[in-house]
């Protein structure tokens, strides 16, 4: 009889704890599953344009070479193409190339140049703050900048081409329409590309919209 009970006990012991560890990983999931979709939605990205392109013509091929006669107009025409975009947010690499083919551009949009270094965190500072964005980089760095943003890029880019302009668009839904121009040859085609603007999201906000494909 006392084994009897004793086995009744340990019975309804196992019963309990089964349904202890059950509720603990019900709870779990739902709880846990409920943060990470509100993690998520706040790090999606918002719609943005981003306009792409390697520094303009160096002068020689020293390290941090600056730019060329060549470069200094074509820097300055980037400028004038972008003029009436209102660029929000202007990226260059530290060298002097990259920094002085961004610089018309910034000044007359009244921009700081913001420093990068790893591609990827470009990536994600772009995506997670939408908007506006000039990003110069190199012959070896443009088309990856392309991929990471979600981007459709073309083929390598030579070591004496300088006039390939990406523009991406990431809409509401995440997806990534990708525009190249040459520049500044097609002047009229890029801003009348650039002047349609943002999309307005609707329900859910711009702020929702999800990450586009790597």
């Amino acid at each position: 009889m006392y084994g009897f009970r004793v086995n009744n006990i340990q019975a309804n012991v196992k019963a309990h704890f089964f349904i202890s560890v059950l509720l603990a990983v019900l709870v779990t999931v739902f709880f846990g599953g409920t943060v990470a979709a509100e993690h998520l939605a706040e790090n999606r990205t918002k719609p943005y344009q981003v306009v792409i392109v390697r520094h303009a013509d160096k002068k020689d091929k020293s390290k941090d070479s600056a730019l060329s006669v060549a470069g200094k107009n074509r820097a300055n025409a980037l400028g004038e193409i972008l003029e009436k975009w209102n660029v929000q947010y202007i990226h260059s690499t530290k060298w002097r190339r990259t920094y002085h083919t961004a610089y018309p551009a910034a000044e007359s949009a009244s921009k700081e140049i913001m420093i990068y270094q790893s591609l990827s965190q470009l990536a994600e500072q772009v995506q997670l703050s939408g908007g506006k964005h000039l990003v110069i980089g190199h012959s070896n760095t443009v088309n990856e900048i392309v991929q990471n943003l979600g981007g459709t890029p073309g083929g390598s880019i030579d070591s004496k081409e300088y006039d390939r302009l990406y523009l991406l668009e990431a809409n509401c839904s995440g997806q990534v329409a990708t525009k190249i121009f040459s520049y500044p040859a097609q002047k009229e085609h890029i801003q009348a590309a650039l002047l349609k603007g943002l999309p307005e999201c609707q329900g859910i906000g711009a702020s929702e919209a999800r990450l586009p494909n790597p």
